[in-house]
């Protein structure tokens, strides 16, 4: 009799438990699901640039162009673009590239810019398999061409774009390097917002419910999304401790209304990097850390650059034109 009504408890207590998680994940899955007010640049077409088409693991046929320095390049940057910009948007960002004698490959993502769209798919500004995938896809493009097999790559990314650059660039061996600008991961993030949410959402268990309560709501509401936009969300917590021996410059703004400067730390810790490899920008919206300080943003990036490309000396002269897909 005892065990019996013990079981039953036991089995009650359960149940309350997946129904509260149910309940308050389907709550604040409107706010996961809500996007920042991201303001990215408009690209201006590049007629000197190359325009270039190449197919995903699955199919997808994405679109971008590379800017070419010269006959003679010192390595690759690999642009990944924020969300709702397109693969113009490398202008706004790194011209410093091409004047340290890099070439420049950007390209779009699935269901973005001028790339193909998956209908299965409806994309966030969260990181996700899919942005995984076309950016491995770019890479070994560009490594299935003899302008680029021997040469660094670096990936700079920008917004998710950067959460892309850092997971990938810690799990392939041909990257010499990784540039980031606001970069953030979809567990940390969401985790700081859910804590101010629950004054909101829960008001009356805010101070009582533990963290580990919040995470299970937070998986529940995540899987939720999931289902619903069609992709499996990518977190960086686990990959980033595996970039602690991998050139890294990242940066960011301390007064960024997306990102809060204590997640971007947060996240940076993890590498293990030295903190000389952190950049925050004293003004400037998300984003903005070359508006805000253009002369040091240029300047950082090519020390950073000309600490992993080739050396001048070394560089041959490589200017074979890129496969397209058919």
């Amino acid at each position: 009799m005892f065990w019996s009504v013990a079981i039953l408890c036991v089995a009650l207590i359960l149940l309350g438990e997946a129904a509260f998680h149910i309940y308050y994940g389907r709550r604040i899955l409107t706010y996961f699901e809500m996007s920042p007010p991201f303001l990215a640049p408009v690209g201006v077409p590049d007629p000197a640039a190359e325009l270039i088409a190449f197919r995903s693991a699955d199919g997808v046929i994405l679109r971008g162009a590379i800017a070419r320095t010269d006959d003679s390049p010192r390595g690759l940057v690999v642009f990944c673009p924020e969300t709702r910009a397109d693969f113009w948007s490398y202008q706004a960002y790194i011209p410093e590239a091409l004047a340290s004698g890099y070439d420049i490959l950007s390209f779009d993502f699935r269901n973005q810019g001028f790339s193909d769209a998956d209908p299965n798919y409806q994309p966030l500004h969260w990181l996700t398999k899919f942005e995984v995938s076309d950016l491995e896809a770019a890479i070994d493009f560009a490594r299935r061409h003899e302008r680029y097999a021997d040469l660094p790559i670096v990936l700079h990314g920008v917004s998710r774009g950067a959460s892309a650059a850092l997971h990938v660039a810690a799990t392939r061996r041909d990257i010499a390097g990784v540039v980031t600008q606001g970069a953030f991961s979809c567990w940390t993030l969401f985790d700081h917002y859910v804590r101010k949410w629950k004054r909101a959402v829960i008001p009356r268990l805010q101070y009582v419910l533990p963290n580990w309560h919040n995470w299970i709501t937070m998986w529940v509401a995540r899987k939720m999304s999931e289902r619903r936009r069609g992709g499996r969300y990518v977190s960086l917590e686990s990959s980033l401790p595996r970039l602690r021996r991998l050139p890294m410059l990242w940066m960011g703004t301390q007064r960024d209304s997306c990102i809060p400067r204590e997640v971007t730390e947060t996240l940076f810790s993890l590498t293990g990097h030295p903190e000389g490899d952190l950049w925050m920008a004293p003004r400037g919206r998300h984003n903005g850390e070359r508006v805000a300080a253009p002369e040091e943003f240029d300047r950082r990036l090519r020390n950073f650059l000309d600490q992993v490309g080739l050396p001048a000396s070394n560089r041959k002269p490589v200017a074979a034109p890129m496969p397209n897909v058919a």
